[in-house]
Parts: structure tokens; sequence; C-alpha cells
């Protein structure tokens, strides 16, 4: 191989190198890479008839509520058709997620009795309520099972009157959907149960990220590529548990072998003190690159 712009038979801004090679192939799809020397490079390692996909999404950090989960649902589609999946969220030094909790998000809406200030013992304040809810949801929250991270909603009203309705928005982590179950439970049972006489309480929306729950398949996955690793004299990895949802657990649900957590390191995740280690891209480059080489399904 000898790099040059033209020559009489290779022009680089006319032809598609190794197209001949491509269109003797049956299959439907094309890898295109960036140069020449990466499609040599994945002719010798025999990548000549495995395909890597590569999945971008648009709108993961707010549930995929733009695309009205139709980002999240064709990355699902699509990976179904693959042999393991690796999201490359930001990592830890060293470490990849093999679990990750789910998030229960729920609204609470809580109703009182409007009134002047001036005539306070007459009404319900809907404000003093929610407060009387998120302290029993607080209370509700362990280290080591679901927390119940309680938010209002922007008010109506004014400071001269008691406000009548109050919603309160809560975010629920969970290791398990059996937990997201029991913590679902809970919140209908505090929405419905009230301190204040006249106070009444609803649960108006609910919606559920699934948490990546132990199992065997990832379990295996995580086995190989440290072997893999080993082999290719990459160090080991270390298995991790995360409280922050990914999309990585809807693809684990499916059946699909999956891993979180290959992208770059990084930490202080959604602060103004986020960062990423730029040192890290080529050392997880090679992991990726070593186990698209060596994977046996």
């Amino acid at each position: 191989y000898r790099f040059r712009l033209l020559t009489k038979i290779f022009d680089k801004s006319r032809n598609l190198y190794a197209l001949n090679f491509a269109r003797q192939s049956k299959r439907t799809y094309m890898l295109l890479c960036e140069g020449y020397m990466d499609v040599i490079a994945l002719h010798q390692a025999g990548f000549t008839a495995r395909p890597i996909r590569l999945f971008l999404q648009c709108d993961e950090e707010v549930g995929s509520r733009y695309s009205q989960r139709q980002s999240i649902n064709n990355m699902i589609a699509e990976a179904q058709q693959c042999a393991a999946f690796f999201n490359c969220e930001t990592a830890r030094p060293g470490k990849v997620t093999l679990l990750r909790k789910g998030i229960l998000k729920m609204t609470v809406r809580v109703h009182g009795k409007a009134a002047h200030a001036k005539d306070y013992m007459t009404g319900v304040s809907a404000l003093v309520e929610a407060a009387h809810k998120i302290i029993r949801l607080h209370e509700r929250s362990t280290a080591d099972g679901p927390t119940y991270n309680c938010t209002l909603a922007p008010m109506e009203g004014s400071s001269n009157t008691v406000p009548d309705v109050c919603d309160i928005v809560i975010d629920i982590r969970v290791a398990t959907m059996a937990e997201a179950r029991e913590a679902s439970d809970f919140v209908h049972q505090v929405a419905a149960e009230c301190t204040l006489p006249g106070a009444s309480g609803e649960v108006i929306r609910e919606g559920m990220r699934p948490p990546m729950e132990p199992c065997e398949k990832n379990q295996r996955l995580f086995d190989q590529v440290n072997r893999i690793c080993a082999r290719c004299g990459l160090g080991q990895l270390e298995p991790f548990m995360s409280a922050g949802g990914a999309d990585a657990s809807n693809v684990s649900q499916t059946g699909v072998p999956c891993l979180d957590s290959f992208g770059i390191e990084g930490g202080a995740y959604h602060t103004i003190k986020e960062y990423a280690r730029l040192s890290s891209i080529p050392e997880r480059a090679k992991v990726l690159a070593a186990v698209a080489m060596y994977y046996e399904e």
C-alpha cells in the first residue's frame, strides 16, 4: 500500500476504495470507513461479513419525549438484530455498568380549598397537605432501596391566597421492576390518604424507564469482554451499578446481551462541573475495537 491522491488506476476524488470487494457481497448494506487504512485493517481482521451498527440517540437525556419515544423504539428494534449491545454512556475509570437503576416518574396532584389569606382558617392549603405527603415519601427512601426525590411544579396564585391546587413531581429510583410496582402502590396510597380535613389527592401522571437488572446474558458478555481485554493486554474492567437511567436498560429487557458505560470517562454529570477525560478516548476505543474483533456469539 502506498498513499497517493491520484494514479492512473485510482483517483481518490472519484473512486470508492475497495468497492470492487464490497459490490460482490450479497448483503443489503455496506460499511463506510473514513480512510483506506481503516478498510485494509478491517479486511485483515476478518471484517468482511460482520456488521457493526452505530446508533445515535438524539433525546435520551429527556426520556425520548421530543421524538415521542420513536428514537428509543427504533433503536430497540435495530438492536434486537444484533449479537450484543454496548451503550457508550460516560464511564468511570476502569469500570463498565452491569446494573442500573430504573426511574419511575409520578406526579401527585393535591387539592385543597381556596380562601383569602385573611380567612386562612376557612381554607385548606394544598401546599401544606403536599408537605405532609413529601415528608412521608422522604421517610420511605433508603440507602439500599428505592429513593423518592420530590419537587413542586410551578404554582399559580399569590401570597395572599390559600393555594387550592399543588402538584408534587416525584423521581423514584428502583433496582428492580418489583421495587417499581411497590413504589407505585405506595405513592398511590400516599396520594389518597390526607392529613388535612377537606384535602384530597390523586396520581395524574406515571412513566417508567426500566432498570437494568442482574441477568445471566449480561454477566456472560461482561466475562467475555474481560477475557478479550486480557488477551489484548488491556487490563480488566470492574462491574459497576449506576443509579442513573439509560436506554441500555430498555435494550437489555429485550434479551439482547448488553453492557453500559463504554464511552469516554468523566463525572459530575448534569452539573456545571461536569467533565470528560479526553485521554480516555483511545483507551476506550481500543476496548471496543478488541471486543468487535474477537467477540464470539
